[in-house]
């Protein structure tokens, strides 16, 4: 609701789209056992609930659910969708919880990304919306979405990157930016071993110099891993920076199980290339 007043986007009035991302569903109904429980109903709800008009659809990619909930949007709006109310959203549960533990990829002592003494990630739960029109807007606009999947192993990544790597080299490709010009970095460092050092070195080889820790916003070190709708945060979190004008290119990381990888880049709008 925030989002849509934000926007000045009134679905009595118009007709808005809905794309929900997340990685894990309503698992609270899930555990309580409830009857007739469908977990990944969220968009049909939700869209009852905003009396929204359009189209809507859940979108689940584990932890990338959300840059994979944007490409859709995308989709929608290249299908002649004028609004689309995208949101990430996951609550932490018992079921993701000891999910993790079995893993031995949560920190007991706090998410530190990028840290050399990591030890895992740390469960967060919340929900961040974004709302997705043709027309200018001050918080800037997505100039490119990739998407890869190395399908190398069900929960570990690819430790050669290679298909990572792509979609970085990809989504530059795409926005029409040099290394150089991307001036703010939200990756996805979970703070888990392996994949903070693969996707570290990855951001040092395809941007250089560009990926300075001083350009950096590493969110799961303040608000946790919130796993389907993070990459949610991370869009809020570059669109806020490109709104204040303390960014002009944004490029957001964002990878799952499975090997799902997305890779995004916001403009300014008035500085997006020809």
């Amino acid at each position: 609701r925030a989002a849509l007043a934000d926007a000045g986007v009134d679905p009595a009035f118009e007709e808005v789209s809905l794309v929900v991302s997340t990685g894990a569903g309503d698992t609270a109904a899930l555990e309580a056992g409830l009857d007739n429980c469908r977990p990944y109903d969220l968009a049909r709800r939700l869209a009852e609930e905003l009396g929204l008009s359009g189209r809507f659809m859940t979108v689940t990619t584990a932890c990338a659910s959300a840059s994979y909930g944007a490409s859709a949007a995308l989709d929608l709006m290249a299908d002649g969708a004028a609004t689309v109310l995208l949101c990430g959203v996951e609550a932490k549960s018992d079921t993701s919880q000891y999910t993790f533990k079995s893993l031995m990829a949560l920190d007991p002592d706090g998410c530190r990304p990028f840290a050399e003494a990591r030890k895992g990630t740390v469960l967060g739960a919340g929900a961040a919306a974004l709302v997705l029109r043709e027309a200018p807007s001050d918080y800037g606009r997505i100039s490119a979405v990739t998407l890869t999947c190395d399908g190398y192993h069900d929960t570990a990544p690819d430790p050669d990157g290679h298909a990572l790597r792509r979609a970085m080299c990809e989504a530059l490709q795409q926005s029409g930016c040099t290394p150089t010009e991307i001036d703010l970095f939200v990756p996805h460092a979970t703070g888990t071993q392996l994949n903070d050092e693969i996707e570290r070195g990855l951001l040092d080889e395809v941007f250089g110099e560009a990926a300075l820790p001083d350009r950096m916003i590493l969110l799961k070190g303040d608000i946790g891993h919130t796993c389907g709708a993070s990459s949610a945060f991370s869009m809020v979190a570059a669109a806020r920076r490109l709104q204040s004008g303390a960014a002009h290119a944004a490029f957001i990381g964002a990878n799952a199980f499975g090997g799902n990888n997305a890779c995004l880049v916001m403009h300014k709008s008035d500085e997006v290339p020809a």
